[in-house]
């Protein structure tokens, strides 16, 4: 539906389809969504909803989905030929998670988005490495945008100095 795949290399994961279209003079954003695990191959699954915007879901043959440090090393290689196949460079880089972070390493964002819809450490099972990672995103975040006011507040003294903004009506 729309779908470019980014593979590991071997000729039935290579990318398939064409090349999104960017807009000219236009920076792209990207954001990478939670990461599944146990497929036969690695790929990325790529959507683009507007001009300059993808939507990366990553598949990978690690057994733990998301961000965890196992997946580490193949969600880098999926999103350095994404970015290579796709012709991107210092994107700006939309996250949902913290737990992402360590994807920012190859990515040599323009800017950083940190959407912060729930105070994810108090969700049961949590990862350990999560208050560690958010405090860091919340430091090289140049915007973030909170779920609400409250959400805000206990946000703002780790962004004192970039723009935050609680999102209305949450």
């Amino acid at each position: 539906s729309g779908g470019v795949r980014a593979g590991e290399g071997m000729p039935e994961q290579r990318l398939t389809g064409k090349k999104l279209p960017n807009p000219k003079g236009k920076r792209r954003t990207l954001t990478v969504r939670h990461t599944t695990g146990h497929r036969i191959i690695a790929f990325v699954e790529i959507v683009s909803p507007a001009p300059g915007v993808l939507v990366c879901s990553p598949h990978s043959k690690v057994a733990e989905p998301g961000f965890v440090d196992a997946q580490l090393p193949t969600l880098n290689k999926l999103l350095e030929q994404l970015l290579a196949s796709q012709d991107i460079s210092a994107p700006v880089v939309w996250m949902y998670t913290p737990m992402a972070l360590p994807l920012l390493q190859g990515l040599d964002p323009a800017a950083v988005v940190y959407d912060c819809m729930d105070e994810l450490s108090a969700f049961l099972n949590a990862p350990r490495e999560l208050l560690q990672r958010e405090q860091e995103l919340l430091k090289c975040a140049d915007v973030v945008f909170t779920g609400g006011p409250s959400l805000y507040r206990s946000k703002q003294a780790l962004h004192p100095s970039d723009p935050m903004f609680p999102r209305l009506g949450a």
